[in-house]
């Protein structure tokens, strides 16, 4: 089985020419569909392909972000940057009506997709020390965040995200290293890096949409890094 997974796509479309030259099995968007860094750029657009997409393509798994958590109807502006109050109305029934189409994270073989990583202080923290492993952390995530999305808030003393104590869509590298949820291996976004990066082969960082544009291939238990070669969008 062939899987890609995609880093954060912030309304740039280039995930259409992926999927056209892959054709893989299942794909994973990692979440950040919204709050683009370029004003040129058709987010709502982009986000509505991505959606009608979905709806057509069942072998594609949509992970929520930073940048759109905020724009669940239960959680609203949070104070975070880039949040557009021009289309807020508009992607919070988007995401109310698409609700069933995202999810907090997703685990295939021992890999753990989620947008920024998931850490033992999160998980001792909700679900206490003993109560979850690699099993049913996949589970209990996404039921956290179905019954109590406010647990996914900002928190921490560190305005740039890097605490332990942050959700699996804030958590920054150095924090998640130190303290990851062991025997997994965890693939994740949210901070961008020019190209693809490991940690002992155990973390790997995929935000590069707005860089290298490299992205995961998983098949046959092998990974390997691939790139867009071509931008025909």
């Amino acid at each position: 089985m062939k899987t890609i997974i995609l880093g954060d796509t912030h309304g740039t479309p280039y995930w259409k020419n992926i999927l056209e030259v892959e054709k893989p099995d299942h794909a994973v968007f990692i979440g950040d569909y919204l709050d683009a860094y370029d004003d040129n750029v058709d987010v709502m657009g982009n986000f509505l392909e991505i959606i009608n997409y979905v709806k057509s393509n069942p072998n594609i798994t949509l992970l929520i972000g930073n940048h759109d958590y905020h724009y669940f109807p239960e959680v609203g502006y949070t104070g975070t940057s880039r949040y557009s109050m021009k289309l807020a109305r508009r992607l919070e029934r988007l995401f109310n009506e698409y609700r069933s189409l995202f999810k907090m994270a997703y685990k295939f073989d021992n890999y753990l997709c989620t947008h920024a990583g998931v850490s033992k202080t999160f998980m001792n923290t909700h679900f206490g020390e003993g109560n979850w492993n690699t099993n049913n952390v996949e589970v209990l995530l996404n039921t956290l965040f179905e019954n109590n999305p406010e647990a996914f808030e900002f928190n921490g003393t560190d305005l740039y995200g890097d605490d332990v104590t942050q959700s699996p869509i804030w958590i920054r590298p150095s924090s998640l290293i130190s303290d990851a949820i062991p025997n997994v291996k965890q693939v994740v976004g949210h901070t961008i890096v020019e190209n693809v990066e490991t940690y002992e082969n155990k973390i790997y960082f995929i935000d590069t949409m707005q860089t290298s544009k490299q992205y995961l291939v998983i098949e046959d238990d092998n990974l390997e890094v691939r790139f867009l070669e071509f931008e025909n969008i």
